[in-house]
């Protein structure tokens, strides 16, 4: 009766007078029989004050609903704190089961400073693990080029197995990376095609500065970059790949470490989202062209070393800052 289901947020929802725009989530699923979305659950947490705007990012699949706050969002205070993690019980409800947050290098948690922690979230399940991706694009003191979180769910609860850095975890393949790349600016995920323990991960990196030359010395500031870690099956962390199809070409190179376009600009914000499945990868530069915006597809079918020569670009629409690209999806047909 019921194969289909999704969520929405409402993130400037309002409970109390004296508590505006708190946010929340609301719960469908499709009736075959009728032909409509019926709405069975609306969520939200008790904890929640005026401004937290819940749900301003959010992820679901078949078990679990994670949104993230955008909390201080009109006094400029704690952008993004935390994120809620909601479990599909077995009579089909949810019910909030976790609260996550940006944790330093003691695994203690960040309460002093920025973290914009939940920026992107992704959900991944494989045949027999369930993961948690969470981006966190800025903290003066832990992560100053941003980062991503990764986290397992074991024992009833998702619990952090790895950071990944923008600095540390990639500074030794790209010389360039440096603070404020917005590393964990959006994430997607997949199973790997030839095995299906793997996931893949893609992560944005909108303010990465772009190698040009062959031995490294010129580079674009801040135009951006995406980069791909794989599931190690020996380390069992994510470890950063190259991005050609056979993850080949010279390891000194940084250009064969991320992926970029051909012509690219500062500020372009390229890697503002990021998608990707066994066909293609779709990645968009939501400010090129003075804020109209480009989105970029590499046919992996013809991959090869380098990205130069199957990139194809969907122009914007015509009209000026558009932020064409902003948000983007791929789906197989």
């Amino acid at each position: 009766l019921y194969e289909t289901s999704l969520v929405a947020s409402a993130v400037k929802l309002s409970y109390e007078s004296d508590a505006l725009h708190k946010g929340g989530l609301f719960y469908y699923e499709f009736n075959s029989s009728s032909d409509s979305w019926v709405e069975k659950q609306d969520l939200s947490a008790d904890d929640l004050n005026a401004n937290d705007l819940l749900g301003f990012k959010l992820d679901m699949d078949a078990s679990f609903i994670v949104a993230l706050t955008y909390e201080g969002y009109s006094t400029n205070t704690n952008k993004g704190s935390k994120v809620y993690v909601y479990k599909k019980d077995n009579d089909g409800s949810f019910n909030q089961i976790q609260k996550l947050k940006a944790l330093d290098d003691d695994d203690e948690e960040i309460t002093d400073t920025f973290t914009y922690f939940g920026y992107s979230v992704k959900l991944q399940k494989t045949n027999d693990k369930h993961y948690l991706f969470v981006g966190s694009i800025a903290n003066s003191v832990y992560h100053t080029a941003g980062a991503v979180y990764v986290y397992e769910y074991t024992d009833l609860s998702f619990n952090k197995i790895q950071k990944i850095d923008g600095l540390d975890n990639i500074s030794e393949v790209n010389p360039f990376v440096s603070d404020k790349d917005f590393f964990g600016c959006s994430i997607d995920s997949r199973i790997s095609t030839n095995n299906e323990s793997i996931v893949e991960l893609l992560i944005g990196s909108y303010g990465a500065d772009n190698v040009l030359d062959e031995i490294g010395t010129v580079k674009v500031l801040d135009a951006g970059a995406v980069y791909r870690f794989d599931l190690s099956m020996i380390s069992q962390k994510f470890e950063i790949v190259k991005t050609g199809l056979e993850q080949s070409g010279d390891d000194n190179d940084p250009k064969n470490w991320m992926y970029t376009q051909s012509n690219p600009e500062r500020n372009d914000r390229y890697g503002s989202s990021v998608k990707f499945n066994d066909k293609n990868i779709v990645i968009s530069a939501a400010n090129k062209n003075s804020k109209s915006g480009n989105v970029f597809i590499y046919d992996l079918d013809n991959n090869s070393n380098f990205k130069e020569g199957f990139e194809q670009i969907i122009e914007q629409p015509s009209g000026s800052e558009m932020y064409f690209g902003n948000s983007i999806n791929l789906q197989e047909n």
